[in-house]
């Protein structure tokens, strides 16, 4: 503790608004990116889905 009372106020205000807006974008940073994966898996199953249903009537048509 003796360390950061002998750092006067005028160097540790800056640096504690720093600090905080690297933690704040970090936290953006990660929501965004889970959010994006989330977003981007559920379209992939979808168009799965859809490709898989596509290609069993194609197939079930083929057969008759």
């Amino acid at each position: 503790m003796r360390i950061l009372t002998a750092i006067p106020i005028a160097r540790k205000l800056p640096a504690m608004i720093v600090g905080l807006c690297l933690i704040s974008s970090l936290s953006i940073a990660v929501v965004g990116y889970r959010d994006i994966q989330h977003n981007i898996r559920l379209g992939m199953d979808r168009s799965l889905a859809l490709m898989t249903q596509t290609r069993a009537d194609a197939l079930a048509l083929w057969f008759r």
